[in-house]
């Protein structure tokens, strides 16, 4: 009896792992996308969205999963900059709600907002790199909820 109470709780101990490194690389991914769209570099912002299909779709079930991978789909097809932001700011919201649910988190992450597009984004730094107006803006928005 102990020692399946051992094993239950060592696979316990690896799937709750395994759950925090998926959203730690889901996280780690959508800073990258994050900044992609601060240099307004539209193939790395496909190529990173492509790559956050594929994270996404490994770490299993999440509620807001399938509107994520959808709408980063509609990122890659998108061809105006601007279509692209507009859809990041869904992203954003969706990862924010996952950030907040989170119990465990490696980093501290800032929910950050620009006032001119009314729409958020996450950093993981407290200075404003606004990824809705690129360099045009770039200090442009405020820090409104802080998580870790």
């Amino acid at each position: 009896m102990k020692r399946m109470i051992v094993i239950l709780s060592l696979l316990s101990a690896v799937v709750i792992g395994s759950a925090q490194n998926g959203n730690q690389n889901m996280f780690d991914i959508y800073i990258s996308l994050k900044d992609a769209f601060v240099k307004s570099d539209i193939n790395q912002i496909n190529a990173t969205s492509l790559d956050f299909i594929e994270i996404i779709e490994s770490i299993g079930k999440h509620n807001n999963q399938e509107v994520i991978v959808e709408t980063l789909k509609s990122i890659i097809k998108a061809k105006d900059i601007d279509k692209k932001r507009e859809l990041f700011s869904i992203i954003s919201s969706e990862t924010w709600s996952i950030i907040k649910n989170s119990e465990i988190l490696n980093d501290t992450f800032y929910y950050q907002y620009c006032p001119m597009k009314k729409a958020h984004w996450i950093s993981k730094e407290a200075t404003i790199k606004n990824p809705y107006y690129g360099s045009k803006m770039l200090s442009c928005g405020s820090v409104s909820e802080i998580k870790n």
